[in-house]
């Protein structure tokens, strides 16, 4: 009915003897005809009050009083869902291994980690796929493992913030910087890079970007979410639609470990390869309102993690 444009009419027995409300049904079902009198042979069956016919109607009261037919108590999510984003998932030529990553970091450095592992250049890595060519990579790879790698809310915001919204010669972005700046006053400079624009200024674009995130990620803002900023939880529901990674691993002073572990699950030795994901420009920023920030903008990601307090290397 909505998708039509259409309302439910409700129909009462004694609207059957109204012939203007049953030509006025005649008309909604799209039929011509219309109808001169009511049908006068009509005959209401079993008139009794339904109090009347049911034995036990204190107990369908009860019952019937805790239904919400109007979906009062419905609470939509608090974020949009999200699809799989298949083409961004990247796979080994030759060893079963599947990378699903949170879009962000470029260059990512678990793609030289991957290339080194299999032995192949970063060019020669699976890329830009799509369901079916997914299917036919995982059919010759019986049992290949899929990953991701999640980041502290803090260090991923930054790296959105610093790659993606504070350049200004990127036209991908120029309407959602054009919209923070006007309508959501996140001061952003006129021209960046430039010499003129001090740390202080960085630091409080960024504050006011985080604090921004928070109707963004929450739909209540004119703007996209973009998927460089995403909540990841929300990014890891939409991957399980096709692919649920069997490792979540997190950037950070473990990582190394973890990705050795990963190799040795495969039986292939782990590359001696150091993979950083930087964030040092933030050292020098970070406030504990930016972490408040953040918590309120990713309060999922924080509990679904159990993400701390950001810490350099995070």
């Amino acid at each position: 009915l909505a998708r039509a444009g259409q309302t439910a009419l409700s129909l009462r027995y004694e609207d059957l003897q109204d012939i203007e409300v049953i030509n006025g049904v005649i008309d909604y079902l799209g039929s011509p005809h219309r109808l001169t009198r009511p049908e006068r042979s009509l005959k209401r069956q079993n008139p009794e009050p339904l109090d009347a016919k049911v034995t036990d109607m204190d107990a369908v009261r009860s019952a019937v009083s805790g239904l919400d037919p109007f979906g009062l108590d419905h609470l939509p999510p608090t974020a949009p869902a999200r699809g799989p984003a298949v083409p961004s998932y990247v796979a080994c030529p030759k060893t079963g291994l599947l990378y699903l990553p949170m879009e962000g970091p470029n260059p990512d450095p678990i793609l030289d980690w991957m290339a080194a592992l299999d032995g192949v250049a970063p060019g020669d890595l699976v890329r830009n796929m799509r369901q079916k060519q997914l299917r036919a990579w995982r059919a010759t790879h019986p049992d290949a493992r899929c990953f991701t790698v999640i980041r502290h809310p803090v260090a991923r915001a930054f790296t959105a913030f610093r790659t993606r919204v504070l350049p200004s010669g990127l036209q991908a972005y120029a309407e959602l910087r054009h919209g923070m700046r006007t309508a959501y006053r996140v001061p952003l400079p006129d021209s960046y890079p430039s010499p003129d624009v001090t740390p202080d200024e960085v630091a409080e674009a960024f504050r006011q970007f985080l604090r921004f995130l928070k109707p963004n990620l929450a739909a209540q803002t004119s703007l996209r979410i973009d998927a460089v900023w995403a909540s990841q939880m929300t990014v890891l529901q939409g991957m399980a639609q096709v692919a649920l990674p069997d490792r979540v691993l997190r950037a950070g002073p473990t990582l190394e470990a973890e990705l050795d572990a990963l190799a040795a699950s495969l039986g292939r030795p782990a590359p001696d390869l150091p993979v950083v994901f930087g964030s040092e420009d933030l050292s020098a920023l970070y406030t504990p309102d930016m972490e408040n920030a953040a918590r309120s903008a990713y309060g999922r990601d924080y509990a679904a993690f159990g993400f701390g307090d950001w810490t350099p290397g995070a």
